[in-house]
C-alpha cells in the first residue's frame, strides 16, 4: 500500500479504507473527513484506484464469510 502513502491520510482513514474497501467515490467520501477540502476530484478518483488495485473487494452484503 505504498501507493496509498502519496495522499496526507490520517491512520484512521487509512484503516477504515482497509476495512471497508471503498468502491465508489461516495464510500470513499464518508471514510475520508473534509475530503473535497483536502483532495481535488483527480485525486480522489486516484486514490480510489489504488485501493481497487491493492486490496480485493469485501465481502457483499448478505454474505456469510468463512462458511465454506
Amino acid at each position: 500500500m505504498q501507493e496509498i502513502s502519496a495522499f496526507a491520510l490520517e491512520k484512521a482513514e487509512l484503516l477504515m479504507m482497509v476495512n471497508c474497501r471503498p468502491s465508489s467515490i461516495a464510500e470513499l467520501d464518508c471514510i475520508v473527513e473534509e475530503m473535497d477540502q483536502r483532495f481535488s476530484e483527480e485525486e480522489s478518483v486516484e486514490m480510489l484506484k489504488v485501493v481497487k488495485r491493492n486490496l480485493p473487494s469485501g465481502p457483499k452484503e448478505g454474505e456469510v464469510v468463512g462458511s465454506g
